[in-house]
């Protein structure tokens, strides 16, 4: 087994906004993280990063004020399908798409895997099917995934393969279907993929996880996180 961190582009904002919850000034670039773990019976992509679309014209697709707080950097050859190519994977290796959440810089080229089974919590599903179209979202139905939500739900950790090796852990706060991803390798080693549900390893080894609203981060993330990998 193979866990691939694929950068795709980065967000250009106020690192105040992130960290603090209110501007400082200072600008900091955000990696837009994929990542891909190969089982050996498929590949995973654990969140899919930014639509083109964002790097053309995000005013247009994501509404003006999303678009005067984030800046995407970044060219087609930096995105997720091209990242993926590059690490040697076609689309029909790509067995799961599954997102952390909703945000449209995590989901954004998940139109481009139709043939991957998405997995993702339908009460995440529910709530931005519920916000297409408003400027707040910018999200676009053909964005989130296939037409219909997935066809089940699950709460607590969920076993992805039966066999341990990759279990969605619940870590709803930053979005109400919000999920973290623990792999775990035949050696015993543990890596816990967070997508947001903290931005950074001080915020998890601290216990104060920034900006409001993340806490549900707490027991698994802390305890899977030591000797693991802290993907964004």
């Amino acid at each position: 087994m193979r866990l691939l961190a694929l950068r795709c582009g980065d967000l250009r904002t106020d690192a105040g906004v992130l960290f603090e919850g209110r501007p400082s000034g200072t600008t900091a670039d955000v990696p837009i993280m994929t990542h891909a773990v190969d089982t050996g019976d498929g590949v995973l992509l654990w969140d899919t990063g930014i639509n083109e679309r964002c790097l053309a014209d995000l005013g247009g697709y994501l509404g003006p004020m999303m678009a005067q707080a984030f800046e995407a950097v970044g060219t087609p050859e930096t995105l997720t399908p091209a990242r993926v190519e590059q690490a040697g994977f076609t689309v029909d290796d790509i067995r799961w798409v599954v997102n952390s959440h909703l945000h449209f810089d995590h989901c954004g080229c998940n139109r481009n895997y139709p043939v991957a089974t998405w997995v993702v919590r339908a009460r995440e599903v529910a709530f931005y099917r519920s916000k297409l179209h408003n400027p707040l979202f910018g999200l676009g139905a053909e964005d989130l995934g296939p037409a219909q939500p997935p066809d089940f739900d699950y709460d607590g950790e969920h076993d992805l393969t039966g066999d341990g090796s990759l279990v969605l852990l619940d870590t709803k706060g930053h979005t109400p279907g919000h999920q973290s991803l623990r792999v775990t390798f035949p050696d015993g080693r543990r890596y816990v993929l967070v997508g947001d549900a903290a931005y950074s390893r001080d915020a998890v080894e601290s216990g104060e996880v920034v900006p409001p609203g993340r806490s549900s981060i707490a027991r698994a993330l802390v305890e899977d996180w030591f000797g693991g990998l802290l993907g964004r």
